[in-house]
Order: structure tokens, then C-alpha cells, then sequence
């Protein structure tokens, strides 16, 4: 049973892996053959890059939030506290995409 639980969880994460993969990958595609890529302009190429390493950097500083900020203390907080860390993702994650855009 136990092995078969980490089988399954495995083959998620490697599913979501292979979504992301090829979600970034068609991205470079359409970019590639849009009309700022016929001019060869190399920025479109680069936007999916940049907004997957923004995405790296703020969740490297929701994890710092998350870890030495809010230190949880009882169990009923923990369902608070990841709310905090998501929502301070996604308002971390529309400001860097906008500036980039």
C-alpha cells in the first residue's frame, strides 16, 4: 500500500512536470512564430523564461515569509498560515509580472 502511494505521487508530480513542460514549451512556439517573432526579436522568445523565474524568486520569498515570519505555534494555525502564503504569493506574483510586462 505504502509503495503504491509513492508510485502515485511520484507520477503526479512527473505529470505536472510534463504539463509545465510542455505548456513553456508551446509558449516558445507560438512566440517564435508570431509577429514579433518573424522581426526576430528575441524578447517574446524570453518572456515565458522570465515569468518562470519570476515565479522562482517569489517563491523563494513567500517560503522565507512562510518559515521565519509566521513560525507556526498549534495546529489550527496552520490553516491560516498557508493561506497567508498563498495570497501573499499571488499578490507577489502579479506585481513582478506586471513590471516585467
Amino acid at each position: 500500500m505504502i509503495a503504491d502511494t509513492v508510485g502515485d505521487i511520484a507520477g503526479m508530480g512527473s505529470e505536472i512536470f510534463s504539463s509545465y513542460a510542455e505548456s513553456y514549451c508551446a509558449a516558445r512556439v507560438i512566440a517564435s512564430i508570431s509577429f514579433f517573432g518573424i522581426n526576430h526579436e528575441l524578447t517574446p522568445m524570453l518572456y515565458p523564461r522570465i515569468v518562470s523565474s519570476v515565479g522562482i524568486i517569489v517563491c523563494l520569498i513567500t517560503i522565507l515569509f512562510a518559515t521565519d515570519f509566521l513560525e507556526i505555534k498549534a495546529v489550527k494555525e496552520i490553516k491560516s498560515i498557508l493561506k497567508n502564503q498563498l495570497i501573499t504569493f499571488i499578490v507577489l506574483m502579479i506585481v513582478r509580472v506586471a513590471i516585467v510586462s
